[in-house]
């Protein structure tokens, strides 16, 4: 979280900091508390492998 992402202060003081905020303005700036979330898959130069048996089931 930071300035431009999920910062209900920073929010509120961008709609003009004006108080009392209405039902819908309290919801609005709820909803903007949450994080950004970015993902990205990277390439990886390794390879994992795990040796394994499997055991026989049954009698």
């Amino acid at each position: 979280m930071n300035r431009e992402n999920g910062s209900a202060f920073d929010n509120f003081i961008n709609m003009g900091a004006i108080e009392p905020l209405s039902p819908e303005e309290t919801k609005y700036l709820i909803n903007q508390t949450e994080p950004e979330i970015e993902k990205e898959k990277l390439p990886s130069p390794l390879t994992l492998n795990i040796p394994y048996s499997l055991l026989k089931y049954g009698l």
